[in-house]
């Protein structure tokens, strides 16, 4: 029995793609929400009839919803082989959100050529 089509969403600047999912609690009081998810994490990809979709994390943030502003390095977890067996480490990965900000009037977008 169909209850209709299953819906696909074009990407999170899709208008459905925030439909249902939450804001997360910011982590930092530097944090911003990204922009590209705007502080959810997550977007739909598809929308099903009964009221499920399918998501995706967002690439930007990584799941998080918010950006860290200060330039701070972020805790990844990993695995790495130690004498042949995986061991768990935390790595410390420096984040350039330097894409995800917009210009200011004293940083000139780079639309001019130069020379």
């Amino acid at each position: 029995m169909s209850h209709g089509p299953i819906i696909t969403l074009s990407g999170p600047q899709d208008p459905r793609a925030l439909e249902g999912i939450p804001v997360r609690k910011r982590h930092g009081e530097l944090d911003v929400p990204c922009p590209t998810c705007k502080g959810r994490g997550q977007y739909n990809v598809e929308l099903h009839p009964h009221g499920r979709s399918k998501r995706e994390v967002c690439p930007d943030c990584r799941g998080d919803g918010w950006i860290e502003t200060t330039g701070d390095a972020t805790a990844v977890q990993d695995i790495v082989m130690v004498n042949g067996q995986p061991q768990w480490v935390t790595r410390y990965v420096p984040i350039d959100n330097s894409h995800l900000t917009q210009p200011t009037a004293s940083q000139p977008e780079d639309d001019e050529p130069k020379g």
